[in-house]
């Protein structure tokens, strides 16, 4: 990234987060769309990464985040970069294979490596104060 490049992605930026991506623990819920750019911000838990994701049906941009610990793991697995094809499926909560393990939320990540990137790329990283909003999370 250049300095104008920089400058040019301050000047778009309005400081507002996507609407976020919730699978609502639905089992099934799915998103397909072009990775814009993954944005680490501050919560009140410390740092947390999102990626936004332009939904492939609609345009819509969603933020998706990337902390629970199996959707962090393909992330870092398949390091999706920006323009690259994803799709994530919300498998569900799923029970340990070992006694005493604890359930953990489930997801089927993929990923189609993009040529170039998308003319709304989110520049990355980006760090944001806490918004002190009543949630641990920011959206």
């Amino acid at each position: 990234m250049t300095m104008n490049d920089l400058r040019t992605a301050l000047a778009n930026d309005t400081g507002e987060l996507p609407d976020r991506w919730n699978p609502d623990d639905e089992p099934g819920t799915t998103l397909v769309g072009t990775l814009l750019g993954i944005e680490t911000i501050a919560t009140s838990l410390g740092e947390a990464r999102i990626a936004h994701i332009e939904d492939a049906d609609d345009g819509h941009v969603w933020g998706v985040m990337i902390e629970r610990s199996v959707l962090k793991n393909r992330f870092e697995q398949l390091q999706p970069q920006t323009g690259d094809t994803l799709g994530i499926k919300y498998i569900g909560q799923v029970e340990p294979r070992t006694k005493g393990g604890n359930a953990y939320h489930n997801y089927v990540v993929r990923v189609i490596r993009g040529a170039t990137p998308p003319a709304a790329a989110v520049a990355q990283p980006v760090n944001r104060p806490d918004r002190g909003q009543d949630d641990d999370l920011p959206f």
